[in-house]
């Protein structure tokens, strides 16, 4: 059976096995803001913020909200997505991403920059930041103030040296 979020628990655990593949995995969801590993199958690094999702599930003919899900990065986000529905082993519950959109800002400026609190620089081509979620309007807004910080941070780059792109995931 699966372990449900109480107060003082505020993680969820279910394995589950994907609609594309027969392997089974478990997918833990947290409650709250609580710390959480990336969702795809095998990887346990930590998440980015920005890289999270809400799921929504089927149990016995009622939808309902499943639970929150986070990934390190846009591929493991896209390998998750790809494995979408989930069902939940043992039980009669099938698990639903509900088409999220991606929102990737992209630099595209010649100088490198590092930004505040990363060791690596970002370069032509790297994508600097990804926002998950379903509804556009906050997160381009959240890819503007992403932008506006970077360039009142570093006086070598301008709103103009960032592409913004959205995509289904």
């Amino acid at each position: 059976m699966p372990q449900r979020g109480w107060p003082d628990q505020p993680t969820m655990s279910d394995t589950v096995r994907s609609s594309t593949a027969e392997s089974e995995f478990v997918l833990t969801t947290a409650f709250d803001g609580a710390d959480q590993e990336c969702a795809c199958d095998g990887c346990h690094d930590d998440v980015d913020d920005r890289l999270s999702l809400q799921l929504s599930c089927d149990f016995g003919g009622s939808a309902a909200d499943y639970g929150h899900v986070g990934f390190c990065s846009i591929p493991c986000a896209c390998e998750f997505s790809r494995g979408a529905p989930y069902e939940v082993v043992d039980n009669d519950i099938l698990i639903h991403m509900d088409n999220p959109i991606i929102v990737e800002v992209t630099y595209t400026g010649t100088d490198e920059f590092t930004p505040e609190g990363d060791s690596e620089p970002v370069t032509f081509g790297d994508t600097f930041a990804a926002i998950t979620g379903r509804d556009i309007e906050p997160m381009m807004a959240t890819a503007t103030e992403i932008i506006v910080d970077t360039v009142d941070a570093h006086n070598d780059v301008t709103p103009h040296t960032f592409n913004v792109a959205s995509h289904w995931l």
